[in-house]
């Protein structure tokens, strides 16, 4: 229970419980006695009494997780235990039950944050947090309702690299002053070499854009790495060093994200040129502080003494940065004389995990101007906030230092503010509700440096408490049980309202899932009963789930939040507990494949068989049918002259067409005009139509009349003919 071994069966000697698992679920019950409240989590492992029965040894581990509510437990992170003792005996004090750790000591991952109510930042830079850390204590807040209580120093908010990150947006106030605020800008440049280790070039990436995510828009950015083919190209000399983003203002940082997915992180054989470029970009620039930071495996040779004096000349720090590679410690050592003689500092990097907070730590360095510190104020107090965690707080005792903040502004409450004669004050406390959970922003330190006068102040520990249970998660809803189970690959949610009211059934619902990455999936839950809600929705890692539901009574603004937990121990590939030797049969049955048992060789074909794939034919047979129904129908209905298409000559068209009774007009005038006859013949020379005249004989001398002539015969014939008959008519 939560890495400590239990006793299952303290009658026998051992920790552990011998039983037989039979077939499906099983229920043992070991009671156990709560301490306390927050989460606690659960592991058994299985270990059978025969190793040769073990299937696969990875699904033989179950976990679980519970919830268990008990006085408020706070979380208080600080780096200073001295720096943050007022805040956490005040908070003791009051009754709260104080958990006081540095970020490094905590695994802090969502599991573990989800198990208190509040969590306390004491002037805790971005730095000590990784990615991993900023994210899971984000969703802890804005998803699973747990407080937020942060308190400045010199390393708090934007001084302390927070710009950017996942945190930021759950401050009820802005890590970047507002433009009106006249601070003087930083210089930053980058150098970029190749690191031969893994992830090489997702972490030189990762890192520039933690630095750039870290810095303020009114600062300078650049970055300088090595192409080989600037080297081998004619006429240059930089040595194939070149700008990839040249000094510029940050702005919106969307020209410095662009060029650090354009990098190509050459392989430099020389530091020399890359600085060089370097101090004399940022020579150019206006900034208050210069800084180059040289991320290496610590090959190349080291920038030669009249580098370094420039860099020194004009005020550029150089940090390095070195991370594991195949670098000497002659290497090494060159590596940390260079940041030692500029007044810079050496780091060496054995986890790349650690190089984002690295880069952000040094990026912060060029802007301490967020600090304003040097004077005494005495804050305003807002007065008419109701409901706010400084009601019935008299004045606040005056303060020597603060960060610049920016207000948040929408649904945050400036609560208390410093004015230094500008047009509006600075935010001193500010609180809001980010998402689910409450957040509050002191930017002043608990008492030991800038408000030294508020530990002897009567209402300090009444001000910090009142602080504390505003931002701490509520209890959760006693009118309400949540049910979590797995079902394969989902996850199953089900409520159910245990109060007599009957405005339960007209509860609406919003419900989230939270994965062990930090992915939120939206649960979308349904009525199937009287009182009765149901969703689910997709366990797509392995690890631990958290549930959150919140639901609410028509006109009512009160919020019932309930909590729950699934927890999936192993891949969902381990749980087939035997193997499917049926299904493999058929499979190799049907693809006349073989089965083999260990012993076969897989590239013989020994007992293969050819595959016959089978098509049906049925639309060749429609392509088929329908051209030979085209070609019944033109045998049926077009006549062809076969003859006629393989004769040269020409043949002349029949005179009962049309065409041939045109050419054989045409043809008869063409003849008369030849002869010079006028196309017609007297009537005289022809014999009675109604006489018969014997046919002349022919001798075998006669020629035979060509078809010309007895066209224009025929022609003559028909004139005659026709002058008779209207002769006949007069």
């Amino acid at each position: 229970r939560s890495g400590n071994e239990i006793d299952l069966d303290p009658s026998t000697a051992g920790l552990g419980l011998t039983l037989s698992l039979p077939e499906g679920r099983s229920v043992w019950e070991s009671p156990q006695n709560f301490e306390g409240g927050g989460t606690v989590s659960w592991r058994a492992v299985f270990e059978p009494a025969s190793v040769s029965t073990i299937d696969r040894p990875e699904n033989n581990v179950g976990s679980a997780l519970t919830f268990v509510e008990g006085e408020g437990r706070v979380l208080l992170l600080e780096t200073s235990p001295d720096a943050a003792g007022p805040i956490a005996d005040a908070l003791r004090v009051s009754g709260l039950r104080v958990t006081q750790e540095s970020p490094e000591s905590v695994v802090g991952d969502l599991s573990y944050f989800a198990g208190f109510d509040l969590v306390v930042l004491s002037n805790i830079p971005r730095w000590s947090f990784t990615d991993s850390q900023d994210l899971a204590l984000s969703r802890a807040v804005t998803e699973l309702g747990v407080g937020l209580l942060t308190v400045g120093g010199n390393r708090a908010f934007g001084a302390g690299g927070w710009l950017g990150s996942e945190l930021a947006d759950v401050f009820p106030v802005d890590c970047q002053p507002p433009q009106t605020k006249e601070l003087p800008g930083g210089a930053i440049a980058m150098v970029m070499h190749s690191c031969e280790m893994p992830e090489g070039n997702y972490w030189g990436r990762r890192v520039a854009e933690a630095a750039i995510e870290t810095l303020n828009p009114a600062d300078f950015v650049g970055m300088v790495e090595f192409d080989w083919s600037e080297f081998r190209a004619e006429g240059t000399n930089n040595n194939g060093c070149l700008w990839v983003l040249p000094m510029q203002r940050v702005g919106d940082r969307s020209a410095a994200f662009a060029a650090t997915a354009a990098l190509t992180y050459g392989d430099m054989p020389d530091f020399d040129p890359s600085i060089e470029l370097a101090v004399a970009g940022l020579a150019q620039t206006p900034a208050a502080m210069r800084q180059i930071i040289v991320i290496s495996d610590g090959d190349p040779s080291p920038p030669s003494q009249k580098t370094i004096m420039q860099a020194t000349e004009n005020r550029v720090q150089i940090s390095t940065v070195m991370v594991g590679g195949h670098g000497s410690r002659q290497d090494k050592l060159a590596m940390e004389a260079t940041a030692i003689a500029t007044g810079g500092r050496f780091f060496m990097v054995e986890d790349p995990n650690n190089l984002p907070a690295i880069f952000i730590r040094e990026a912060r360095r060029i802007s301490r101007s967020l600090i304003q510190e040097g004077i005494t104020v005495t804050p305003t107090v807002q007065r008419g906030l109701v409901g706010g965690p400084l009601d019935g707080l008299p004045a606040l005792p005056p303060v020597r230092g603060w960060v610049l903040t920016g207000p948040r502004g929408g649904t945050a409450s400036l609560g208390s503010g410093v004015d230094t004669g500008e047009d509006e004050p600075d935010p001193l406390i500010a609180w809001w509700s980010a998402g689910s959970g409450r957040s509050v922003a002191v930017t002043t330190d608990a008492g030991r440096v800038w408000a030294n006068d508020w530990v002897g102040w009567p209402e300090y520990d009444r001000f910090w408490e009142q602080l504390a249970r505003w931002s701490m998660r509520p209890g959760q809803s006693r009118e309400l049980a949540m049910r979590t189970d797995r079902e394969g690959e989902r996850g199953l949610v089900e409520i159910e309202a245990v109060d007599e009211n009957p405005a339960a059934l007209l509860r609406r619902f919003e419900a989230v899932a939270v994965g062990p990455e930090g992915q939120r999936v939206a649960i979308k839950l349904r009525q199937v009963g009287p009182r009765r809600w149901r969703g689910e929705f997709p366990l797509s890692d392995d690890g631990s789930w958290f549930v959150s539901v919140a639901g609410r009574r028509p006109g009512e603004a009160a919020v019932e939040r309930v909590l729950g937990a699934i927890d999936v121990p192993y891949p969902e590939e381990f749980r087939a507990l035997r193997d499917n030797v049926a299904e493999l049969e058929r499979v190799a049955r049907r693809t006349s494949g073989r089965i083999l048992t260990g012993t076969e060789s897989l590239f013989t074909r020994e007992g293969l068989s050819f595959r016959e794939a089978r098509l049906p034919i049925w639309d060749l047979a429609l392509i088929l049918a329908a051209a030979l129904f085209l070609l019944d129908v033109a045998v049926r209905r077009l006549a062809v002259d076969w003859s006629s298409l393989f004769r040269r000559d020409v043949v002349e068209a029949p005179q009962t067409t049309l065409a041939g009774r045109v050419a054989s007009r045409s043809d008869t005038e063409r003849v008369s005009k030849a002869r010079g006859v006028a196309g017609h013949v007297e009537i005289d020379d022809l014999p009675d139509s109604s006489e018969k005249s014997a046919p002349s004989p022919q001798t075998d001398s006669a020629p035979e009349a060509s078809p010309s002539d007895r066209s224009a015969a025929m022609q003559r014939l028909l004139d005659a003919k026709r002058q008779s008959r209207q002769g006949d008519d007069a």
